[in-house]
């Protein structure tokens, strides 16, 4: 069987950390509610982790998705029509941007180089 591609990869990276944010959860937050370690899931959030379908299914379950919606391609854009819909559904249809920010400085923190803190200022 052929290893996943990097796009596949980046698909469930960017899936992953999207739903993290949607749902307001920290690494360490999401990570004990899925029984894996936080340093697995800043590696699938890096795009560098190889993980099981156990971990996905724990993974999408604590999400409250499916390991399907994990593999969906992130779509550029959306209609007006699909963001009528979506208000029509409520604030859960979308993200917060300062959720979602604040997840992609989790994540990067975890890779910055040695003794760099991302909450350290100028």
């Amino acid at each position: 069987m052929p290893a996943p591609s990097r796009v596949e990869r980046d698909v469930l990276s960017l899936n992953v950390l999207f739903w993290r944010a949607k749902s307001r959860l920290s690494q360490t937050v999401l990570a004990k509610r899925a029984g894996v370690s936080r340093a697995l899931l800043s590696s699938i959030e890096q795009g560098t982790a190889n993980v099981t379908l156990d971990v996905l299914s724990r993974l999408a379950a604590a999400l409250g998705t499916s390991v399907a919606k994990l593999f969906e391609p992130v779509r550029g854009g959306a209609s007006d029509a699909a963001v009528a819909r979506r208000l029509e559904d409520g604030p859960e249809a979308f993200v917060d941007a300062d959720d979602l920010l604040a997840a992609l400085d989790e994540r990067n923190a975890a890779v910055e180089p040695c003794g760099a803190n991302a909450t350290d200022g100028p």
